[in-house]
């Protein structure tokens, strides 16, 4: 039978002992109901409690999150990386660990690893593992669940959980949908810095007529930078052919 017993410290004040100076706590066998002391119990977990919830502090802080990638699945193991970031520089060192459960069977293996900022770093990069292979298959893409946790000097952000996707290069079968090439994928710090830029879209003619199509350009400012995706891949423009409709 587990239970927990709670002796109040107004009681150990009470029979004499200084509350603030405990160095030792000794357990001994008492009278039991059969009129001995012999016999056993197993103890555990003895602490000093209180039961106020304390006086509440707001403060500010840092935020990390995850930029995870869509890649092709590739030929052969290969590996993906993921971009874990600061919201802003820590005046304090922030730690956690990056988590991608993947499986041996899966598109993409299982990583664990230990992320440290330094005050004043924003952005490090894990590597997690892609289990390539030259087969076509049923499904087009895998998503593996990847996340930051055990974070110790910040706390986790809006996309501290994500999802690595693995995308099928070899072809599909039966009713699966092949999706687009994802691009290769560059500096992983780098390719999220570009995602945070300013860019501008422009068009190869002024002036479309109704059913006319035109082609679509991105330059980011001051750069000639491709065109970041939103999962850390890269796609160059011009894209496929834009209808245009004029209203009259």
């Amino acid at each position: 039978m587990l239970q927990q017993v709670n002796i109040a410290t107004s009681t150990l004040a009470d029979a004499g002992l200084n509350l603030a100076d405990i160095r030792e706590v000794r357990f001994g066998a008492a009278t039991g109901a059969d009129a001995t002391t012999t016999g056993s119990v197993f103890l555990s977990d003895l602490a000093f409690e209180s039961s106020s919830v304390g006086t509440p502090v707001v403060k500010n802080e840092r935020t990390v999150d995850l930029a995870v990638p869509t890649v092709a699945e590739g030929n052969a193991p290969g590996s993906a990386d993921i971009a874990v970031y600061l919201d802003a520089p820590s005046t304090k060192p922030v730690t956690g660990y990056v988590s991608v459960l993947g499986s041996t069977t899966s598109r993409g293996g299982i990583t664990m690893e230990k992320v440290s900022f330094a005050p004043g770093e924003t952005c490090k990069v894990v590597t997690a593992q892609v289990n390539g292979d030259t087969l076509a298959s049923t499904t087009a893409s895998t998503a593996i669940t990847s996340s930051i946790i055990n974070v110790s000097g910040a706390v986790q952000g809006k996309k501290a959980l994500g999802s690595l996707v693995v995308v099928e290069d070899d072809g599909v079968t039966g009713s699966a949908a092949a999706l687009p090439a994802p691009g290769v994928q560059g500096d992983a710090c780098a390719e999220l810095a570009a995602s945070k830029t300013t860019g501008k879209v422009t068009v190869g003619q002024e002036i479309a007529a109704p059913g006319d199509s035109v082609q679509p350009r991105r330059r980011a400012t001051g750069s000639a930078s491709p065109w970041p995706s939103r999962s850390g891949g890269r796609h160059w423009l011009p894209a496929s052919p834009m209808a245009l409709a004029r209203s009259r």
